[in-house]
């Protein structure tokens, strides 16, 4: 973000997104109870009492975009804010990190139905593997279940 006014850090660690700023909170409410969070310091924990959503601009080659991040914790303690990448993996979706011609570092977001992984790693529907195990003049070698 070149004109950002508050920086996130994006820690595949983080378990929730997190703020230590008040004042960006569209909208904040009282967790049922208190919430302890361990952070990287030996030991150490910062209390989460508030949890809301945070609106933001996210830049996307040259196109801005507003999104809310949704669920954020606030806790006053923490020294920086934590933009959860395990929070975007379990919403389906993918971040890829690459550095750009200034030094900065990307995330871009992948949805789920074009990674390369899901595809490779799912089991193929009737007879496609057939088709394509005859399209690339593959033998069976065996009498498995097609």
């Amino acid at each position: 973000f070149d004109n950002c006014k508050v920086t996130w850090l994006a820690d595949s660690g983080a378990s929730e997104h997190m703020s230590n700023d008040k004042s960006i909170f569209d909208v904040l409410v009282p967790l049922a109870e208190p919430m302890e969070i361990a952070v990287a310091l030996n030991g150490k924990t910062a209390i989460a009492k508030f949890s809301g959503s945070v609106k933001m601009i996210a830049v996307v080659g040259n196109m801005k975009h507003e999104c809310t991040l949704k669920n954020v914790l606030y806790a006053p303690e923490l020294r920086c804010n934590l933009f959860s990448i395990r929070k975007v993996d379990m919403a389906g979706m993918k971040v890829i990190f690459k550095n750009d011609y200034e030094g900065r570092i990307q995330m871009h977001y992948i949805p789920t139905e074009q990674q390369l992984a899901d595809i490779m790693t799912k089991g193929l529907p009737g007879g496609t593997f057939v088709r394509l195990r005859e399209a690339l003049g593959l033998q069976r070698l065996s009498r498995g279940v097609e």
